[in-house]
């Protein structure tokens, strides 16, 4: 017979931290970062009926540490730049190079920005709209909110402007609350909180992995709480609603409602995206679990009533384009999963229907895309077999001979 430690044992070997360790870190821990390795190494198993693994057929594959940090200091850089020329046309672009460059470096060096300066980057970043369309596990979004918090740290140390930013956006029912959490928490908090409600956006088809982008953001905001012993639970508030921050969803296919033809009848109306913005926007902030059911009910609503809007018979259509309407009907029923609580994802991608508060697109699109190739006779096909031309929509596809 072999011994086998028992779980816990197992467990007390090594050091865990709630912590989401930059590339820097030298202490050896266990972070939060574990989840998406676990994920990408289930995704891994291999299936003996199908012959392959989940991680191939999906394109999941962990981004290290290292290649997240460069990329995200790379556009985070660029970005910025941008910003920081067009407001201030004073400003050089050497010296706003010169300037990011020792801002973004793990070091005690202080920065050279004016109080200007600084206030039109923190306003840019504040403004930030970043989405990774294959979010995965969360690499990325968590790579992007570490490094703007060490930013902001240097930025806006005392955190007024970004307090003043988060509260002129809140809406008025939650705003005494919001004040109270804010001369409370720590400043790393401050600036997580307002980043996760405005700034990072992510997208996967794969629902387990959204919960567990979710679960990391949910950690990265409690561990930076400062928890009040003698308070109703300890002081520690109730977390964002994330459902329309991460979604899972298929971020190659279009929305059904983008037609292909000037006659197109099956059009989504301007009303259900102006009602659907206001919902999604309450439910971010509401806390208490039946007004959280009865905005998810009024939400479902919505989408009940598009689902059968794009499914009615209209008279002036003929058989022949009701046949070619059955894909965008199964798209648009696939809306309902747009709660990330179920097990399946919405078979496509566009802002406006899952972030309606993006008016002006985002600002910076980073991730690292599930990567596969066509051959140039036989094509792709879906889950559910269904040809696809990504050529036809995606200029960089390329086709193997």
């Amino acid at each position: 017979a072999v011994k086998i430690d028992g779980l816990f044992t197992i467990l007390d070997a090594f050091k865990f931290t709630v912590t989401e360790n930059t590339p820097i870190e030298e202490e050896i821990a266990l972070d939060p970062e574990l989840l998406g390795r676990i994920f990408e190494n289930l995704l891994a198993e291999y299936n003996p009926e199908t012959e392959k693994t989940a991680r191939k057929q999906t394109g999941s594959f962990y981004t290290p540490r290292d290649i997240v940090d460069y990329m995200v200091n790379e556009s985070l850089k660029a970005y910025l730049h941008s910003a920081l020329c067009r407001k201030l046309p004073a400003v050089t672009p050497a010296d706003a190079s010169e300037g990011l460059d020792i801002l973004f470096t793990y070091t005690e060096r202080e920065h050279a920005f004016t109080a200007e300066e600084k206030r039109i980057l923190v306003d840019a970043i504040y403004d930030a709209a970043i989405l990774d369309p294959a979010c995965g596990s969360g690499a990325f979004p968590m790579g992007m909110l570490q490094k703007l918090v060490y930013v902001l740290d240097k930025l806006d140390h005392d955190r007024d402007h970004w307090k003043q930013r988060i509260l002129a956006d809140t809406p008025v029912v939650m705003k005494e609350q919001t004040r109270q959490w804010l001369d409370s928490a720590s400043a790393d908090f401050i600036w997580k909180l307002g980043l996760i409600q405005h700034s990072i956006y992510g997208i996967d088809i794969q629902p387990f992995a959204v919960q567990i982008a979710k679960l990391r953001c949910f950690v990265s905001l409690l561990v930076d709480f400062n928890v009040d012993p003698t308070a109703d639970n300890c002081g520690v508030p109730s977390l964002p609603n994330l459902d329309f921050k991460f979604v899972a969803a298929n971020t190659l296919i279009s929305p059904p409602s983008e037609a292909e033809r000037a006659d197109d009848l099956l059009k989504l109306e301007d009303p259900f995206l102006k009602d659907f913005a206001t919902l999604a926007e309450e439910y971010f902030f509401v806390r208490d679990p039946a007004e959280k059911k009865r905005l998810q009910d009024k939400i479902e609503v919505l989408i009940e009533q598009q689902i059968e809007t794009h499914t009615n018979t209209h008279v002036n259509v003929s058989k022949a384009y009701l046949e070619e309407n059955k894909r965008s009907q199964k798209l648009w029923e696939s809306y309902r999963n747009i709660f990330a609580f179920r097990n399946n994802h919405v078979g496509f991608f566009e802002p406006r229907y899952f972030f309606p508060e993006i008016k002006d697109g985002f600002d910076i699109i980073i991730g690292n895309p599930p990567y596969f190739s066509l051959t140039k006779n036989s094509g792709e096909k879906d889950n559910k077999g269904e040809k696809i031309k990504y050529n036809k929509f995606y200029e960089s596809q390329k086709f193997e001979v």
